[in-house]
């Protein structure tokens, strides 16, 4: 039994990490509640549960990282595993870093490129092919102006981007982001023509507006309805994830709630994101815009909530 003061206190801290980043699942119904507790305090605690919960989750990545997290300097190319590997490239001028990150069972879920230069346009097209991809999520950054994302993409006027012929078809800002959508071939003979949406979000370097956040994901989910490892979600930000963490985060959380009938665990995915990725929810404040937005998305129906609430 329990002898020391030193075994008391390991019980204490080990039963605080259980309830605090427990791997148990949550329904709808229940999240009001569950969101009441954690943005309260216990007694003789100075921090919330939510802040608790981060210090935990932070110390549990801390020593789980380097194991799940598969990096890479350079472009990812066909030598992306199943497991959450990815080949590491030797760095250039013209070729971005690139993380694979996994999300609910889905090993290449978001490809998250930290920079993009210029002279990266036939590359970064032959990575939308070689990947399938049919997703962009752009956060802007200081030294960018709005319409930087055209140097890489291919000029508004479409033509040729060294072996791809690119043409943006559709452009529209009315919520809050821009959403371009682009078709593409590649030169080859039986190459076929395909359609790439990237969705651009303005914010310099802050955290996005929760709502703004909620429209991106819905507008996004409505093109691409689900997380994959066949056709991955392209993410560039250069705040270090700041910015796309939250939206990976939230976007995984909401594609498990529709995908498994209101069922949420937003800890876990949390916890998971984290592990590959350090500065993804970098700050307290950050897991609470996340308690925040799961709460204003399985409070509002209809447009925000497309899933069955038999099971409450």
């Amino acid at each position: 039994m329990v002898q020391t003061k030193e075994q008391y206190k390991y019980l204490h801290e080990a039963l605080a990490e259980a309830l605090l980043i427990g791997t148990h699942h949550w329904v709808t119904r229940q999240f009001e509640s569950i969101y009441n507790l954690m943005i309260g305090k216990d007694i003789e605690s100075s921090k919330t549960r939510i802040e608790q919960q981060f210090e935990l989750i932070t110390k549990s990545a801390y020593y789980a990282r380097g194991q799940n997290a598969a990096i890479a300097t350079g472009l990812v190319n066909d030598h992306i595993g199943t497991q959450n590997e990815a080949m590491i490239m030797k760095a250039t001028e013209s070729k971005p870093q690139c993380i694979v990150l996994s999300a609910l069972g889905e090993s290449r879920a978001f490809i998250a490129l930290t920079s993009l230069h210029d002279d990266t346009a036939e590359n970064f097209w032959s990575l939308v092919g070689k990947q399938a991809c049919k997703t962009m999520i752009e956060f802007s950054n200081r030294s960018e102006g709005l319409h930087k994302a055209d140097t890489y993409l291919g000029q508004k006027k479409g033509g040729r981007v060294g072996r791809y012929y690119v043409t943006l078809t559709e452009e529209s800002n009315d919520r809050g982001f821009e959403e371009r959508t682009y078709s593409y071939k590649e030169d080859t003979k039986g190459s076929s023509l395909k359609t790439f949406k990237q969705f651009y979000m303005p914010g310099m370097n802050k955290d996005p507006d929760r709502q703004c956040m909620l429209d991106l994901i819905e507008a996004i989910l409505t093109w691409q309805s689900q997380l994959s490892t066949d056709t991955p979600i392209l993410i560039k930000d250069g705040s270090n994830f700041h910015r796309s963490g939250l939206v990976m985060v939230l976007m995984s959380e909401i594609c498990r709630i529709v995908k498994h009938d209101g069922k949420i665990n937003l800890v876990e995915t949390v916890v998971s994101m984290k592990h590959q990725e350090k500065h993804i929810i970098h700050s307290a404040a950050q897991l609470r815009i996340c308690y925040d937005a799961i709460l204003a998305y399985v409070q509002k129906p209809g447009i925000y909530q497309n899933l069955c609430l038999s099971t409450e």
